[in-house]
């Protein structure tokens, strides 16, 4: 689902950038991605809240703070 965002709305270098990033997420954290990218394009381009998120995965019975916690950060071993 993000990548078909992703290609709608940002340059082909961009899209690659966020491609490889995307590759290394587990599936729990896609969804994490999805909801947001989903919310903020839905929203005239603003970001959800992070009750928005949790909520949505709640749903799931997915815990975003366990979720999150796992997430690789940018340029960081």
């Amino acid at each position: 689902m993000s990548e078909v965002l992703i290609s709608a709305h940002l340059p082909h270098a961009i899209r690659s950038v966020i491609s490889r990033a995307l590759d290394g997420l587990s599936l729990e954290q896609q969804q994490v991605v999805d909801i947001v990218a989903d919310a903020y394009f839905q929203n005239d381009n603003r970001w959800s809240t992070f009750q928005f998120v949790e909520g949505s995965l709640d749903r799931e019975s997915l815990d975003l703070r366990d979720i999150i916690f796992f997430v690789p950060e940018s340029g960081r071993p």
